[in-house]
């Protein structure tokens, strides 16, 4: 039988990445606050996972995201990545960089994108 491990994996990137000069004391009570909305999310959807019998693992990690869901790939030989994404296109895209196209062209391992709620009826014909 195929054992497997569902590893739930957030990047919260904190808000001084955005930040220039002196940064405001409320950013840090912002950033936790982030980081606990993060965890809990993992939470209840780790728990929700778990209850239909998926071994599941999850993170919430502080940093780049592209650097450090790339660091976790690399981490865990013989991984399926999927992920969702913004479906940015355009120069936003090229301003904040893409997550989705990086694993794919360096990750190494096979992704599936699951695109926004919105780029899915278009692809389904429905919009």
């Amino acid at each position: 039988m195929l054992e497997y491990t569902v590893v739930l994996l957030r990047v919260v990137r904190p808000l001084h990445y955005f930040w220039v000069g002196e940064h405001p004391p409320e950013i840090h009570e912002e950033n936790e606050l982030m980081e606990n909305e993060a965890r809990e999310y993992m939470e209840s959807t780790a728990e929700s996972l778990s209850q239909d019998g998926i071994d599941v693992e999850w993170r919430v990690l502080v940093g780049h995201p592209t650097t450090i869901v790339l660091e976790h790939v690399r981490d865990i030989p013989h991984s399926i990545v999927a992920l969702t994404t913004h479906g940015r296109s355009g120069f936003r895209r090229w301003l904040i960089g893409s997550l989705a196209e990086t694993l794919v062209r360096s990750g190494g391992d096979p992704v599936l994108i699951v695109p926004p709620p919105e780029q899915q009826e278009q692809i389904n014909g429905h919009a």
